[in-house]
């Protein structure tokens, strides 16, 4: 029954996003502005796609610590991925975290730890995108809001990871009594405390700036990068003719989708994806037309590239996507004794 509330969630916000999405869009133009685009120009536009992916796991990796090789990693990502691209509510970061601890080398606490740490430092690099994009032009309201609020959840996100590593003994008391008064009856209390203690020492690179800032600059790479991709598939539906703009509204728009997909949806943000690209692109001015082919190659893009290198990381795993959906569906109630 939890499991298909969870998908009746997602699915519902999907449909809404379309319904929003395709609201007054004349089918017969944007089937035009399809067949119209200029498709050479998804070659460049996937290589970024994939060399992001590429990047990403770099980041992962210098959160992770150097015991993992790039391979290891890299794997563990796209199986994520594409467990996303395939179920609700973004179950690939537990999947990651699962194929992670099955090297032997972390806990399972630990690198889930890492994908928290992973995410936080991808939200201070979108919302670094955002602020530095804001005074390119007049933006909306919601757009300077989104920006705000993206900011101040860096902030909160960062000073409760500090202070968890920081603090680990007082953080690990807390725990402790709160973990022991109401469930001191239970057996599985103990585990509990393991599993935050691993947690807490998994998010050893916010501690050590120059891991971070590495962690940082590999991160920024991948964005960039992903950012190069959408504006490719800009350029091949001529929405400007200025290439300046074009960058300007290929980084904006992605930092938006970005922000959006973090939202439950059906898998692989369907309808959320296009929504956010389409609202993004509409402070430009883009006919919505326009702005929804952009939106169906960009996201089919991200999709096909994810999804194959998914599919080769899971062979290389001698993995199955239905027994890694189990093993991340079960991950929470499960830790190894193993430390780093």
């Amino acid at each position: 029954m939890h499991r298909s509330w969870q998908w009746l969630l997602g699915l519902l916000v999907s449909v809404i996003a379309l319904v929003l999405v395709f609201q007054g869009v004349q089918l017969s133009e944007l089937w035009v502005a399809l067949q119209n685009a200029q498709y050479g120009w998804l070659v460049p536009a996937l290589t970024c796609v994939w060399l992001g992916q590429w990047l990403r796991a770099h980041s992962w990796r210098v959160i992770l610590g150097h015991s993992l090789t790039h391979q290891e990693v890299f794997s563990a990502l796209n199986a994520g991925y594409l467990l996303n691209n395939v179920l609700p509510l973004r179950l690939g970061e537990l999947g990651r975290a699962y194929l992670i601890s099955r090297t032997g080398k972390m806990t399972v606490s630990q690198a889930l730890s890492s994908v928290v740490v992973e995410r936080v430092v991808d939200l201070c690099m979108v919302s670094a995108f955002l602020v530095a994009l804001l005074p390119t032009l007049a933006f909306p309201g919601w757009a300077i809001n989104a920006v705000g609020m993206a900011i101040a959840l860096v902030a909160l996100g960062l000073t409760a990871l500090y202070v968890m590593v920081t603090q680990r003994e007082w953080m690990l008391k807390l725990v402790r009594w709160v973990v022991r008064a109401p469930l001191g009856f239970w057996q599985g209390a103990a585990r509990l405390e393991d599993i935050a203690e691993a947690f807490i020492d998994g998010l050893q690179a916010i501690r050590e700036p120059r891991r971070f800032i590495l962690a940082a600059v590999f991160s920024g790479l991948a964005w960039f990068s992903a950012g190069a991709s959408l504006s490719f598939i800009l350029l091949a539906f001529q929405v400007s003719a200025d290439v300046l703009m074009i960058g300007v509204m290929g980084y904006f728009t992605l930092a938006v989708t970005a922000l959006s997909i973090a939202l439950p949806s059906a898998p692989g943000s369907l309808g959320v994806w296009q929504w956010a690209v389409v609202l993004a692109l509409s402070v430009f001015g883009v006919a919505r037309e326009a702005a929804l082919s952009v939106a169906i190659l960009h996201h089919a893009a991200n999709y096909a590239v994810t999804s194959v290198l998914g599919a080769l990381a899971l062979a290389w795993e001698h993995e199955s996507l239905t027994h890694l959906a189990q093993s991340a569906r079960s991950l929470l109630g499960k830790t190894t004794a193993r430390r780093v």
